[in-house]
């Protein structure tokens, strides 16, 4: 049986006495019995900022990516093109271990 006493169907209700909640208070209003607590919440924090620091990381190595492949795009020789596989390989290497000392920095500073 269909309910017509609502009204149309418009998507979820919001309840205009509770306040919407951003993302950074999710891990702080997360029951404590639910998700082991204080360890719990500082997990999430964790995941919250790993997250961040990804994203961030991706967006500048996706453009880094591209103008690479636009440095391709302009090579006249073999030798352009082995100069701008070896300057784009040496970033990339760079980029990753620096990531790789950002997410572990994360991490203890976290745990610690």
């Amino acid at each position: 049986m269909v309910n017509t006493t609502d009204g149309p169907a418009t998507g979820p209700r919001k309840h205009k006495d509770k306040p919407e909640k951003s993302v950074s208070d999710t891990a702080s209003s997360i029951e404590d019995s639910r998700w082991g607590g204080a360890a719990g919440r500082e997990a999430i924090k964790n995941w919250f900022e790993v997250n961040s620091e990804l994203t961030r990381f991706m967006s500048t190595r996706l453009r880094k990516d591209i103008a690479m492949l636009n440095a391709y795009a302009a090579c006249r020789s073999t030798r352009d093109v082995a100069e701008v596989w070896q300057r784009a390989t040496s970033a990339a290497v760079h980029d990753y271990a620096e990531e790789l000392d950002r997410l572990i920095a994360i991490n203890l500073r976290r745990n610690a």
